[in-house]
């Protein structure tokens, strides 16, 4: 009988046992980008040359809030972008500032790991500035619209920091500026940093 318990022991025990880790603990799934993660943008946007030309290249500048919980496949992000082109056009200094307040979903793939890909989209309220300005007569214009954008994206966590690359759309726009209509449609590329909260 000790025997047959020692043998029934040994079965339930020994693969147990093999399956505890000797090493460090992996990481789990609550990431840094899934108890909530703030970024910082700095990249270039691209807005219709027919358009917007010479002013048609803003610096783009942005913050922005991440979360996704371990145990949900969706997540959200929201934040500000700013967008700022200026240029002269002989003695004419033109410029063009848009802002947008945007939120959605955000996906994170691997989110256990170090290397992190992942998309979002969402819905945006943009505002679109246009001046122009010969030293003595200036002119300037604004309206809000709304669009829609999505993005993809990879992020490299390095222990509580974080580092990547971001490019987006922005498109659906519509403003009406100096009695005319126009799009502010962008496509953006920006490079971030940020940590986790």
């Amino acid at each position: 009988m000790r025997a047959l318990m020692f043998l029934v022991a040994s079965a339930v025990l020994v693969p147990a046992c093999a399956s505890v880790p000797t090493g460090p603990l992996p990481l789990q799934a609550a990431s840094v980008v899934q108890e909530g993660e703030i970024r910082f943008l700095l990249g270039g946007g691209t807005l219709d040359k027919e358009t917007w030309e010479p002013t048609d290249k803003p610096v783009i500048l942005g913050a922005e809030y991440v979360r996704q919980e371990a145990d949900s496949w969706l997540g959200y992000e929201l934040g500000p972008r700013l967008g700022i082109d200026t240029a002269t056009e002989g003695s004419v200094d033109l410029t063009l500032v848009t802002f947008e307040f945007y939120g959605g979903y955000h996906h994170t793939f691997r989110a256990d790991s170090d290397f992190r890909p992942y998309v979002g989209a969402g819905a945006a309220i943009v505002s679109a500035t246009a001046d122009a300005s010969d030293g003595f007569v200036s002119v300037n214009d604004d309206d809000v619209t709304f669009g829609l954008y999505a993005h993809a994206g990879v992020a490299w966590d390095l222990g509580g920091w974080v580092l990547g690359l971001d490019g987006r759309y922005l498109g659906g726009t519509a403003v009406d500026l100096f009695g005319g209509s126009w799009d502010v449609d962008m496509t953006q590329v920006c490079l971030f940093g940020g940590f986790g909260i």
